[in-house]
């Protein structure tokens, strides 16, 4: 089933899933604060549900907490030393995506929302013209124990 247009029910948040781009990242290099192809944390709400909170509105910029997504991932790490294997677990983010109208979008809760941008200042120096919303500046992504949470697709 290919889905047109969406209005989500309770306090649900239809959210852009935009992602990083190779010329959003500084000289064109990947970064320990961000990767090419991971979903940003800052999107812009395309649908609210009629419970959500009143400070949320559609168009607005928010910062989305990802901590509700985390999930553990474990793999085998072999020791050659000890000549033992031992297990490893990385924490990942996956995402809860869905398709409108072929676009790929994050489905949320309100809770998951922190803030709404309102203003902002970019690398080039640009911020905004009186409260709109221009171009959104880069949040460092939250770590967990110390190391930066991997992204997937569920």
């Amino acid at each position: 089933m290919k889905i047109l247009k969406a209005k989500p029910l309770l306090n649900h948040v239809i959210t852009t899933a935009d992602r990083y781009e190779s010329t959003e990242l500084k000289d064109g290099l990947l970064s320990t604060k961000e990767a090419e192809g991971d979903i940003k944390f800052e999107q812009r709400i395309i649908a609210i549900g009629p419970n959500c909170f009143d400070g949320l509105n559609v168009g607005d910029l928010v910062l989305v907490n990802p901590m509700n997504y985390l999930r553990p991932e474990h793999s085998l790490r072999e020791n050659s030393i000890l000549e033992k294997s031992r297990d490893e677990v990385n924490m990942i983010i996956s995402w809860p995506l869905i398709d409108i109208n072929d676009r790929e979008c994050l489905f949320l809760y309100d809770r998951d929302i922190d803030m709404v941008i309102e203003e902002w200042e970019n690398d080039e120096g640009d911020n905004t013209d009186s409260g709109k919303v221009v171009k959104t500046e880069e949040t460092e992504p939250r770590k967990v124990a110390g190391k930066k949470a991997k992204q997937i697709v569920s």
